[in-house]
């Protein structure tokens, strides 16, 4: 089977989640027979940052790579179209990309797939805009709460004529009712690795680490509760450290959080380790792992963790945590406060034991999401939904 994958956005030297997944799943599919071809749209000529297999093709429809940065016209026009709405902000963005429509219709054409898979709502309103006729599934690679009220008319459109909508939890296949109308709504959740080392195994340690792995970002990620947090009791633990592990545009939040750290003389305690190849290392040697996020899809990198064994510390407003996270059971729940965050952390610290076993039943409450089974999963509704589109 021809299968693309359209991502209408740049997946260049991109290590977020849902890249990942755009290039996992390609990877899966690609080992299960069929052929593979990646639509993008990237801001520069650099290849993805997850390793695809060989026999993928990635067609990249932007032939200028322009910079990501704007000029100051840019960003006034911009700003001026935003204040006229999401439709006006919708045009803007649109001429921001001429030439992507009549490059895609093109590749269609030339390639004839049986089925697309939209990885956003933009390229899903990009998709119907282009009038295809191949069935097109729509992925929401998070919460549609957060995700449709973005929504111009062509994105809501596109996603509305999918052939049908992936969504990562069975919650949100009720949420997005209100927003979307289509009734083809499946759950298919994030695959995560099954890791056969484990965080809690023996081993001696003289430095313990509470890690946090995701994009820096202030509204989403909110590493800044996570130094709030720590630094309260860090003079207490002096053998206890925080890394922070992940990329970002985030620059004068970074600089933010690091003059607090300083302030608290823990610059050699706080670390901001950047992006990293080999994350699995960095679980295994780590003992608590905090997430503070305010909204996720299904969290790529919680799932991580708790495959390798860490008891985890999330934030009660995150409804896509606190479903993998059962408060006392396999991590702990905290209101988004530096303060409950803080004691959430010490009940950790202080208690090994609960560390262990918390750790122990993530490790086996994330083996629903063994790759494998998602992947087969997402073979069987993809021959499902185009034997149901050749039959109408």
């Amino acid at each position: 089977m021809n299968i693309m994958m359209a991502y209408f956005a740049n997946l260049a030297e991109m290590s977020g989640g849902l890249e990942r997944t755009l290039c996992q799943l390609s990877n899966a599919l690609n080992e299960r027979g069929h052929n593979i071809l990646i639509a993008v749209y990237n801001d520069r000529n650099a290849p993805p940052f997850y390793p695809l297999n060989s026999s993928i093709r990635v067609i990249d429809l932007n032939n200028q790579h322009c910079s990501r940065k704007l000029g100051l016209k840019d960003k006034i026009s911009r700003e001026w179209y935003r204040l006229w709405g999401k439709e006006s902000f919708s045009r803007w963005k649109g001429r921001q990309r001429a030439g992507l429509l009549p490059r895609f219709r093109a590749l269609y054409e030339e390639e004839q797939p049986d089925i697309i898979l939209s990885f956003n709502h933009q390229t899903s309103g990009e998709l119907y805009e282009a009038n295809i006729h191949s069935p097109v599934i729509s992925l929401f690679r998070n919460d549609p709460d957060n995700l449709c009220p973005q929504m111009s008319k062509i994105e809501k459109a596109g996603v509305e004529h999918s052939a049908c909508i992936q969504v990562l939890l069975p919650y949100f296949a009720k949420s997005i009712k209100k927003y979307i109308n289509n009734s083809h709504i499946m759950y298919i959740p994030n695959a995560i690795p099954q890791f056969t080392r484990k965080a809690y195994d023996d081993k001696e340690k003289t430095v313990h680490t509470i890690l946090n792995v995701a994009r820096i970002n202030p509204k989403q990620k909110r590493q800044h509760l996570l130094v709030e947090g720590f630094a309260r009791i860090a003079p207490k633990y002096p053998e206890w450290n925080l890394k922070i592990w992940g990329g970002g545009n985030e620059g004068k939040y970074v600089e933010k959080m690091k003059k607090f750290i300083h302030s608290k003389n823990l610059d050699d305690r706080i670390l901001f380790m950047g992006r990293t190849h080999q994350v699995e290392n960095e679980y295994y040697k780590a003992d608590i792992f905090g997430f503070s996020s305010s909204y996720e899809g299904f969290p790529n990198a919680l799932g991580e963790a708790m495959s390798s064994g860490l008891p985890s510390v999330v934030c009660s407003d995150c409804t896509s945590t606190c479903e993998l996270i059962s408060n006392g059971y396999n991590g702990l729940i905290a209101e988004p406060s530096p303060e409950d965050i803080a004691r959430k952390l010490e009940c950790l610290i202080q208690n090994k034991k609960e560390r262990i076993g918390l750790g122990k039943a993530a490790a086996l409450t994330i083996k629903e999401y063994s790759p494998n089974k998602i992947w087969n999963q997402w073979d069987d509704v993809i021959k499902q939904v185009v034997q149901e589109y050749k039959s109408e």
